[in-house]
């Protein structure tokens, strides 16, 4: 089950409620042993975009300004973490994973951005989720920066829907 993700989870990144995910028809999803849900990314983006759900998930996140309803049906707000733009600069680059997928990192006005063919040819914003953890609302995609002792960016690790990546940087973009 190592690579799916709960109905939470994916709830949170989809800036949606879970109880919208548990009542989707047709969402491809496993069940556990135990009858818990889990969903595959890769498949579940291929889902949200065959429902044009990626921009809808985009519009969602831009109207509720990053809420989501809880289990209780309140609004609570996802607190992504507060980065100074000017440090952002260290992120960015070309990285190699695994040898082979390229994935380009840019900052523009304070935001991070990954750009990667199979993404599409528009360069994705990656949201903070710590101080070296970011991740796309659109695509299941998880990057976390590995600092280097004097706060340089060499290494980084991926998660594309199942798929753990190993890389580095290759160049620097700034």
């Amino acid at each position: 089950m190592e690579g799916l993700l709960t109905v939470q989870r994916a709830a949170e990144l989809l800036v949606d409620h879970p109880q919208t995910l548990y009542k989707a028809r047709r969402l491809p999803h496993v069940r556990t042993l135990g009858g818990s849900v889990r969903l595959d990314p890769n498949a579940l983006a291929t889902w949200l975009r065959g429902r044009g759900g990626a921009n809808d998930a985009k519009q969602r996140t831009e109207r509720r300004g990053r809420r989501v309803q809880d289990a209780t049906g309140g609004t609570v707000k996802i607190e992504h973490a507060k980065i100074d733009p000017r440090t952002l600069r260290v992120f960015t680059g070309v990285y190699v994973f695994s040898g082979l997928f390229k994935f380009t990192v840019t900052e523009n006005n304070g935001k991070l951005y990954v750009q990667y063919p199979p993404f599409g040819e528009q360069a994705l914003e990656l949201l903070a989720e710590s101080d070296s953890r970011f991740f796309t609302t659109s695509q299941p995609f998880v990057i976390e920066f590995q600092r280097e002792a004097d706060g340089s960016i060499k290494k980084a690790k991926a998660r594309n829907g199942p798929e753990d990546l190993e890389g580095e940087k290759i160049s620097d973009t700034r």
